[in-house]
């Protein structure tokens, strides 16, 4: 399953309409239900990278809560030829082909927006959060309102403290399944986060979306990123490599030599 971007921008209304106190109270309940901790998470999946150039792909993605995320490429047989590694201080891209690294701080990376390597976790899961302030659960039900999108019972869930130079949302839909994240930045129309999702399916550790789109820009490049997850071969709580993936003997590049590898 993998998603086409819809190019709605719903996350953020201009007009906003907000849902009575009872009624945003009542959802978020029933959203933070879906919510359950976890320690690790590894899966199959299948992804399509595009950023000037296309890349398809089997792959494994794996991470550990609020530390780190790995996302290996391996084509066939398992063979791992590339990797896009993260941590709460950087994050690096990994050709083990050409023996090439790009090592970038993760606010370069993600392009100042202030998110944690938790917030990147729970977006690649589909599950809402606040921007530096975790998963949403009952202790941060008083910070958010609810926005009516439109009469199809669509709302957007947006934080009540805006965070300086920036705006989100998570757009829901009446069933309460999340279909968007998105995150602009004030004064920069061009180059918001867009990320579209589809599958909502419960496991043991909660909702996990089956499919999700990010698209973002990276080195002033707009970079698409596809992901289907496995969701059968889901496994929680394991033990599980945190490296990331290169030796000391591995080239440093910038992202655009790093490009011109594949």
């Amino acid at each position: 399953m993998m998603l086409e971007s819809c190019n709605t921008k719903k996350g953020i209304s201009e007009d906003q309409k907000y849902m009575p106190t009872a009624t945003v109270q009542q959802r978020y309940n029933e959203i933070i239900a879906g919510y359950k901790e976890w320690r690790t998470f590894t899966t199959s999946a299948k992804v399509s990278v595009s950023m000037g150039k296309s890349l398809s792909s089997n792959a494994q993605f794996s991470m550990e809560k609020d530390k780190w995320i790995s996302l290996s490429i391996r084509p066939f047989l398992g063979i791992e030829i590339m990797r896009l590694y993260i941590n709460n201080d950087s994050a690096f891209l990994v050709d083990k082909t050409h023996k090439a690294v790009v090592a970038l701080g993760l606010k370069q990376f993600t392009g100042e927006i202030p998110v944690t390597v938790g917030d990147l976790q729970d977006m690649f899961m589909g599950r809402a959060f606040l921007l530096g302030s975790g998963t949403l659960d009952d202790s941060n039900r008083n910070n958010v309102n609810m926005v009516v999108n439109d009469n199809n019972g669509n709302f957007t869930l947006v934080p009540k403290r805006k965070t300086a130079g920036f705006n989100y949302g998570f757009t829901f839909s009446p069933a309460n399944e999340l279909q968007q994240l998105l995150i602009t930045i004030d004064g920069d129309a061009n180059q918001p986060w867009e990320v579209n999702y589809s599958g909502v399916t419960g496991t043991e550790k909660g909702n996990v979306v089956q499919a999700m789109q990010l698209i973002m820009a990276l080195n002033a490049q707009e970079l698409a990123l596809n992901a289907a997850f496995d969701i059968n071969k889901i496994k929680w709580d394991t033990m599980l490599d945190d490296s990331p993936g290169f030796k000391s003997d591995y080239k440093r590049m910038s992202i655009t030599e790093f490009m011109k590898l594949w």
